[in-house]
């Protein structure tokens, strides 16, 4: 190979399997993943309380950590869904609706493996939240996608 072309190729970044990614993106990830699974963990703690201390630190701890998972690769997986969208309006809807279906999924398992006395009440707000979250950031896809067509 002639040397110009192994150095345009050195330059040149492969991301399909090296996506370019902002600076503390990691660190804003764990952040928001531990201030997710600390406030839900909490709150599942609160709502499980009266059926014992056991039930309610298992109930916390289940939540804790679907909620800092959830935040790290939900984002993820909002993204994707929006791209396989046919349209940009396609993707919106299959971002925010697929996205919340799958955090309240992995929710609902991982209370049902925990012996979570109350599901529903533990979870309610927190798919409430996490469909305003998701929808929001599909919209702001959307937008995004919009203006760049025109």
């Amino acid at each position: 190979m002639s040397t110009a072309w192994m150095s345009f190729a050195a330059e040149v970044p492969d991301t399909m399997t090296h996506p370019r990614k902002p600076a503390g993106t990691l660190r804003r990830a764990l952040t928001l993943g531990t201030a997710a699974g600390t406030s839900y963990g909490a709150w599942a703690l609160i709502v499980n309380w009266s059926h014992g201390t056991g039930a309610a630190l298992r109930a916390a701890g289940a939540q804790c950590t679907i909620s800092f998972i959830s935040t790290l690769f939900m984002a993820v997986i909002l993204e994707r869904l929006f791209t396989l969208g046919r349209s940009p309006t396609q993707g919106f809807w299959l971002a925010s609706i697929g996205t919340t279906g799958v955090s309240a999924f992995l929710m609902a398992i991982t209370h049902i493996l925990a012996g979570t006395p109350r599901i529903l009440a533990t979870m309610a707000p927190l798919v409430a939240v996490a469909a305003f979250v998701y929808t929001s950031y599909a919209l702001k896809l959307l937008v995004g996608t919009t203006f760049k067509d025109k």
